[in-house]
């Protein structure tokens, strides 16, 4: 990664690059769970995805180790997420952790009656716990063995848990952090105590959330990542608000669904019984495996080890956040219609709905994380794009369509992830702005022009016209033969009947090199 010497101006302008980013909380989940979340929002003047982002966390611990998202018979991920919010002082980022403590910390209270009242109930240092905040790597394994192994930690400011792992017992912190990196697989975890003891757990549930000042977060997306441990959270900075105190809405409306009920509901399903394992519907599984590829796409597109790193990890995300999302909507759902929670009504197939919104928020996460790193995305070396989007390309330049419209490319998936040419960032689906981008690398590489063309509805937008194939140099002509692509496949288009209406409606002029249409996105 391209390292960058911080400064305040630096700092600010990353935070204000991510925050510029739109995102829509309601647009990712259903009317029971945004109705509560924008009620909590509106109560405490902090923007959605300070209770959003936190709240994916709860859902996930609630389920703790007794949920498992399939996606084939070798491929499982467990129920554990870990998201930080980047927000500074003064944001209103103890209140809304307060928000999802509070029915937490009631449920554990809750299960520790239940306890008392049971003749064979545990000692005060021995009964389960739900909630953690200050730990050593000792007292968290003895916490989790007594506790389902599972725990939940929620802080307002996350630096206490990153300090920890650097500062505590300065000979034992890197074990310490390779410990924490295993339990985000949900991996079996072994420890040998002073007292010649063992203690063995063979699942794991370790769940964090928590908020972070972003000239702290800027500075850990920085460094080099080499154990990857910043690719494992997702991270948002969202857009600072300002609400007055007359706007907030208090008190809350009675009609909304109750975090205490839904994290009691999950949580009681759940650990009434063996695992409950959730797969995809075969429409998902489609689906899937295009995010899947997309994503791959995006990995093989930069020689950021850092962003690699966080790529592949988002395809993790996208497993997880699938079933949790699906787990979430179900739960408010069901309370919301006073409908019983029980197993054998329990819906444990995850739909496209759940896993195109899962989509949305890792390319969400994904593209905070460019605007908060270093730049690094570079398509100067022709040999090095030719070959991380051969597939792309190869497509692009054998299609049966002259000349290409950018729409035209973006509707049938022939453009590549591309870095959008004024921010950077790599949205989660090539828009006008990236193809032309794209068409104007190929256009410098000497396989054809970029020109503007006037539609029948006297609308302009840019068309990529591609030479022939002995009109191309010899460099070209190379190229095609790296990619496979014969002289007839690659000259079809020119045999074809041209169309005489598209001719006649073409006004032709060159384009600068950063033209950008004249239609909206």
């Amino acid at each position: 990664m391209a390292s960058e010497k911080l400064s305040p101006e630096l700092t600010k302008s990353r935070m204000k690059a991510a925050q510029e980013i739109d995102f829509e909380v309601d647009g990712v989940c259903g009317e029971h769970v945004f109705k509560t979340i924008d009620a909590h929002c509106r109560a405490i003047g902090a923007p959605h995805p300070f209770i959003f982002f936190p709240l994916l966390t709860v859902i996930a611990s609630c389920m703790g180790v007794k949920a498992i998202f399939t996606v084939n018979e070798e491929w499982h991920e467990p129920s554990i997420l870990w998201t930080v919010v980047a927000a500074r002082k003064g944001e209103k980022k103890t209140p809304a952790c307060q928000r999802l403590l509070k029915p937490m910390a009631k449920l554990e209270t809750d299960l520790r009656n239940e306890d008392d009242d049971n003749d064979k109930a545990p000692s005060p240092d021995r009964q389960p716990q739900l909630l953690v905040d200050y730990f050593s790597f000792e007292e968290l394994h003895s916490l989790m063995s007594r506790s389902g192994c599972q725990i939940l930690a929620i802080y307002d400011e996350v630096m206490t848990l990153y300090q920890q792992l650097d500062l505590y017992k300065p000979s034992g912190s890197k074990i310490d952090k390779t410990t924490l990196l295993s339990l985000f697989n949900g991996s079996s975890w072994n420890r040998n105590f002073k007292n010649n003891t063992t203690g063995k757990m063979e699942n794991t549930a370790f769940n964090y959330s928590g908020f972070i000042q972003p000239k702290f977060l800027i500075d850990m997306l920085q460094r080099d990542d080499q154990a990857g441990f910043y690719d494992r959270i997702m991270v948002v900075c969202p857009p600072e608000i300002s609400v007055p105190f007359q706007d907030l809405q208090v008190p809350m409306p009675a009609d909304i669904v109750q975090f205490y009920a839904v994290f009691k509901a999950i949580r009681d399903l759940h650990q009434a019984g063996d695992i409950i394992r959730y797969t995809f519907d075969e429409e998902a599984k489609k689906t899937f495996a295009q995010y899947h590829d997309d994503l791959q796409d995006q990995k093989s597109s930069t020689d950021d080890e850092n962003k690699r790193g966080h790529i592949v990890k988002g395809i993790t995300h996208l497993v997880r956040l699938a079933g949790i999302l699906h787990v979430m909507e179900q739960a408010f759902n069901a309370i919301a219609g006073n409908l019983p929670l029980t197993r054998d009504s329990w819906n444990t197939i995850i739909s496209t709905t759940s896993l195109d919104r899962a989509f949305s928020i890792v390319s969400y996460c994904l593209n905070q994380k460019w605007a908060l790193m270093p730049p690094s995305f570079s398509i100067d070396d022709p040999q090095r794009f030719l070959q991380t989007n051969a597939n792309k390309i190869g497509k692009f330049l054998t299609c049966n369509k002259l000349p290409i419209p950018t729409s035209f490319a973006v509707q049938n998936h022939l453009v590549p992830p591309m870095p959008h040419p004024i921010t950077g960032v790599i949205p989660k689906q090539p828009n006008v702005q990236t193809t032309l981008a794209f068409m104007n690398k190929l256009k410098d590489m000497g396989f054809g022009d970029v020109e503007v063309q006037s539609s029948p509805n006297k609308r302009q937008c840019n068309v990529f016209r591609k030479r022939k194939y002995n009109e191309l140099n010899e460099t070209c002509q190379n190229d095609l033969k790296k990619l496979k692509i014969n002289t007839e496949l690659y000259d079809q288009v020119f045999t074809n009947a041209p169309n005489p209406n598209m001719a006649a409606s073409t006004s032709q002029q060159p384009s600068q090199p950063n033209a950008s249409p004249s239609r909206s996105q």
